[in-house]
């Protein structure tokens, strides 16, 4: 007869008290695990006062008994405590709050009936709970969300061990963008090979022992990428027992200014930082940039994000790029790059000169402002070329940059003569020969200048506007965090840093190339979200579909999720898109069902 889950704590606590059955005690801790059980089933208990101290796996292995009993709640908030191995209750409290906030999914850290009650069951806790080599358990991170190949091994403390990245720039470069077919073949192609390098350049020479879980990215992005890094990762689940993390790609991008940049060093004997995360502390305001995502989040922990805004039809990443494919610059290294370039020498060759003309002949009047300066200089300039401020009369923090490429379109038929067919979305109207040719090159550099100004406003005003909401609300954010591919503009950069300091706080920019795609950002969502029990799946079944031998043949039991919201939306935001497929939408994530 199966017996009896217990579904509530104070069920729970009851029935323990009338069996009176002892429970093993732990040496390293001050109390027994029924006490425990008891302190979370009972917040008045006079337990709830004590100072209690875990050992992490010592404690998950002195009730091999007793799982059973551990109601769901107290099971879920033991394992947020012993992320914090060695810390007390009360040194706890932030992840305390977030277990409060945060849905624990069924398929994760928590069975569907609410306990571990199988040999199997007690055995993955404790393999998703007790990390091994403590500070030095390594978390695979595995990427293919769109066109980069990637991954990564990080440990608990935040160190990144090892990086390999496959592009496919050149795949898709003759095509103005991302051809899925493409990008699904590549990724099968390159997987393995990434993985090996990967794991070589960590010295790892057996996952089981070593690996402690591996991380993947589920959404949003293709759905037949995304599949290639899901089934290399069910593998590895499956060959070698550890848990699966699905991971959102936006959060990764969101808490990867979290990882410390240090190098990591496997004999350091520093204490491991019971508070995981480099610069970007929580509460914070995220600006998530690229060419597939345009986002302004309030994140006020792990899974705990609020959508301030989001573009309503276009990322700014991919106004970038369709620009500088109009202008007909060479987008090979990508069209942001080549269109911030060509915008700066025209702010260096024909502005600045105008400029210092400007302030010999202003000099007397202190009185003027920088905007009436502007005006002045660009008085002096031939034919100026300026475009709108998207969204300027709509007070919220939505974005929008569709409009912007019509302007850019209208201006290139009407300066340079050239007509757009816009039945060609990726068209180049000027040859890319012409780049260091003299016609029309101070043109096309005023189109990239007013296209950039415009662009880079449009965020300023967004941005300062989210800052002000997030303070209105009584929060007080630790630092403004940019990340995504987009964030690594010179322009940009310079501006929020502006922004950052008219509102007194730290703006964090993860280095260059975690802004971009990568296994490190993946990797270390797995490890906050192991930390805190959220979301890990179990090791995928040897004898499932998922193990078959053929690749093709092979079943895909994590689900994956090509569209999927970081998080509700805040009342005063818009929150359209150009899309209206909202059933194939997955729920926010941490949302309840």
């Amino acid at each position: 007869m199966r017996p009896r889950v217990l579904r509530s704590a104070a069920e729970a606590a009851a029935a323990a008290a009338a069996k009176r059955r002892a429970l093993p005690v732990n040496p390293t801790t001050t109390t027994t695990t029924r006490s425990i059980a008891a302190m979370y089933a009972s917040p008045s208990s006079s337990s709830s006062s004590k100072s209690i101290r875990f050992s992490g796996g010592e404690f998950v292995r002195s009730r091999k008994a007793n799982s059973k009993r551990l109601p769901r709640y107290a099971a879920a908030l033991t394992a947020a405590r012993f992320s914090a191995r060695g810390t007390t209750i009360e040194e706890d409290e932030e992840k305390e709050e977030q277990m409060k906030h945060l849905r624990i999914d069924q398929k994760g850290i928590v069975s569907d009936a609410g306990v571990y009650t199988t040999k199997e069951e007690k055995m993955f806790l404790k393999n998703a709970i007790q990390l091994k080599g403590g500070k030095n358990a390594f978390i695979l991170g595995i990427e293919t969300s769109c066109d980069d190949t990637a991954c990564a091994i990080v440990t608990k403390s935040g160190h990144v061990v090892s990086e390999a990245i496959k592009s496919q720039v050149s795949i898709h470069e003759n095509w103005g963008g991302v051809v899925p077919t493409l990008a699904k073949e590549a990724h099968q192609n390159a997987i393995d090979d990434v993985v090996e390098e990967c794991l070589r350049k960590a010295g790892v020479t057996d996952i089981g022992k070593q690996v402690s879980a591996v991380a993947v990215t589920v959404g949003p992005g293709l759905s037949m990428c995304l599949r290639v890094g899901v089934r290399k990762a069910q593998k590895i689940s499956g060959e070698y027992g550890i848990p699966i993390v699905p991971v959102h790609h936006m959060e990764a991008h969101c808490l990867v200014a979290r990882v410390k940049e240090e190098e990591w060093n496997a004999n350091s004997e520093e204490e491991e930082e019971e508070e995981n995360g480099g610069v970007a502390k929580f509460p914070f305001v995220a600006l998530l940039v690229s060419g597939g995502h345009n986002v302004l989040l309030k994140v006020e922990g792990v899974g705990r994000y609020t959508i301030l805004g989001q573009t309503l039809d276009d990322a700014i990443g991919e106004a970038y790029d369709k620009t500088a494919r109009l202008l007909g610059l060479p987008v090979g290294g990508g069209g942001g790059p080549a269109l911030e370039k060509l915008a700066k020498e025209y702010e260096e060759i024909v502005l600045e000169p105008r400029r210092e003309q400007c302030r010999k002949e202003t000099e007397q009047e202190a009185h003027i402002t920088d905007e009436v300066f502007e005006k002045i200089v660009r008085k002096k300039v031939k034919n100026p070329i300026r475009f709108t401020v998207p969204l300027r009369k709509r007070k919220t923090c939505d974005f929008s940059f569709a409009g912007l490429k019509t302007n850019v379109r209208l201006a290139i038929e009407k300066h340079l003569g050239a007509v757009v067919d816009e039945s060609i979305p990726e068209q180049k109207v000027l040859p890319s020969e012409n780049w260091d040719g003299i016609e029309n090159r101070e043109t096309r550099a005023a189109i990239a200048h007013a296209f950039q100004t415009a662009a880079v406003t449009h965020l300023e005003d967004r941005v300062s506007r989210a800052l002000e909401w997030v303070e209105s609300d009584g929060v007080s954010p630790t630092c403004l965090v940019v990340a995504g591919g987009v964030a690594s503009n010179q322009k940009i950069r310079k501006k929020l840093l502006q922004i950052g300091a008219n509102h007194s706080i730290d703006v964090v920019f993860p280095k260059p190339s975690w802004c971009t795609d990568n296994g490190v950002m993946v990797a270390w969502a797995g490890i906050e979200r192991l930390n805190l029990a959220l979301g890990v799946e179990k090791p995928v079944p040897r004898n499932s579909e998922a193990f078959a031998k053929d690749e093709k043949d092979r079943d895909v039991q994590v689900r994956l999720k090509p569209r999927w919201p970081l998080g509700e939306m805040d009342e005063r935001a818009i929150g359209e898109v150009k899309s209206s497929k909202v059933s194939k939408m997955a729920r926010p994530l941490g949302s309840s069902d």
